[in-house]
């Protein structure tokens, strides 16, 4: 059995995933923003919840103590939102350095670490649509 902590675990994605590593017997945490209204939900599937922010380094260690694989899908987009600049910042790039940073104290008894993104990174959802599909050559978003 593995210990796994998925960050996002209440959105589609992260549930998804929660679903899959407990029917195959392993134990799963989710890390999630204090109040979220699907905390419930992800108790009641059997995994277990820890709230916290992933800008907090202290909430992200404790959330990363003894997991064996770390998911992080955990981010703010513009449906959860809205959300200003620094918050986006704060709860995308601090937030992902965190998990990486806590990641470091587990040394070996850390598995494996899976880091996602979302395309917002590259377009963030103009609002006339993107006029052709993203790929590997595409130009980021200017600054």
């Amino acid at each position: 059995m593995l210990k796994v902590l998925i960050t996002g675990i209440t959105g589609r994605v992260g549930a998804n995933i929660a679903l899959n590593f407990l029917s195959r017997g392993h134990a799963v945490t989710g890390l999630v923003w204090p109040g979220d209204r699907q905390i419930e939900k992800m108790k009641a599937i059997g995994a277990e919840v820890v709230e916290g922010d992933l800008a907090s380094s202290a909430d992200v260690n404790a959330a990363v103590d003894g997991q064996e694989v770390i998911i992080h899908l955990g981010a703010a987009f513009q449906a959860g939102g809205p959300f200003t600049p620094e918050q986006y910042f704060d709860t995308n790039v601090k937030g992902t350095f965190n998990v990486l940073e806590a990641s470091k104290n587990l040394g070996d008894h850390l598995k494996h670490v899976l880091i996602t993104s979302t395309d917002a990174t590259m377009f963030k959802y103009p609002e006339d649509g993107i006029p052709e599909p993203i790929s590997e050559d595409s130009l980021p978003l200017s600054t």
